[in-house]
């Protein structure tokens, strides 16, 4: 991650003026257009990603680590990609047997259909199975029958 431009919490105004406002930034003061965020102050030419550069104030970001990030860089450093398109996830996430996946993407490995979908066709048997595995699969696809997966 590129650190070389850190956010600086500049020290209290010594003279006790309450109407200065300082850019938490770069600790010029603020004239004009402010943006504030977590009770800090940014002139808005500074309030920008800590990795990349770009412009934050007419966008979503995160702060982690003390950082503020760009969405697309937060998902480069810090997000979750699906197990099975390999995309990055945004929202609603199916997590089984430690992997993670889009919930479209969540599907039989044999037969493709989604949990509680019908199909017509059924899995071909497994070689061997542990008897949990056969119980959460038959309850995750009920097209499956108990002689689908062997033990």
């Amino acid at each position: 991650m590129n650190t070389s431009i850190p956010y600086q919490q500049n020290p209290y105004n010594p003279r006790g003026s309450s109407n200065v406002i300082q850019c938490y930034r770069c600790g010029d003061t603020c004239k004009g257009e402010v943006v504030r965020v977590h009770n800090n102050h940014f002139h808005i030419r500074c309030f920008t990603c800590q990795v990349c550069g770009c412009g934050l104030a007419q966008s979503g970001f995160f702060f982690k680590n003390q950082e503020y990030i760009c969405t697309q860089d937060y998902q480069q450093l810090y997000g979750t990609r699906c197990d099975s398109c390999r995309d990055f996830i945004t929202g609603e996430v199916i997590s089984a047997l430690g992997r993670t996946y889009h919930p479209k993407c969540f599907v039989c490995s044999l037969c493709r259909t989604s949990p509680g979908m019908e199909s017509s066709s059924l899995p071909p048997a497994l070689p061997s199975a542990s008897p949990s595995l056969v119980n959460s699969a038959s309850e995750a696809f009920p097209h499956w029958r108990q002689g689908d997966l062997q033990r």
